[in-house]
């Protein structure tokens, strides 16, 4: 099984992320999001090639969390290393990670 790994980017818009979901949605929505994320993970580790990879990063792979927000990360040897969480709705312009 895979160990995974959060960059400071990704934990910090996690966090942002989770913040926005209960201010602007509700609670709820925010602690849906959080268990669908942990199941997401659990996949990953099982399954580390699950997501799909970028056209223009071979490097990065990007895994839908929910139909808005996407996890991208990267496979090296055993380790998974998220880049960033990314809410789509929120931030579209902002994408890091062009080519998916």
């Amino acid at each position: 099984m895979a160990k995974i790994n959060w960059t400071r980017e990704a934990t910090r818009e996690l966090q942002m992320l989770i913040t926005y979901l209960r201010g602007n949605w509700s609670k709820t929505v925010a602690e849906e999001f959080v268990t669908t994320l942990h199941e997401k993970l659990k996949l990953l580790q099982e399954i580390p090639e699950t997501g799909v990879v970028s056209y223009e990063y071979d490097t990065i792979r990007r895994l839908l969390i929910t139909p808005n927000r996407v996890l991208y990360y990267r496979v090296t040897n055993d380790q998974i290393f998220i880049l960033n969480v990314f809410d789509l709705l929120v931030n579209a312009e902002d994408n890091l990670y062009p080519g998916f």
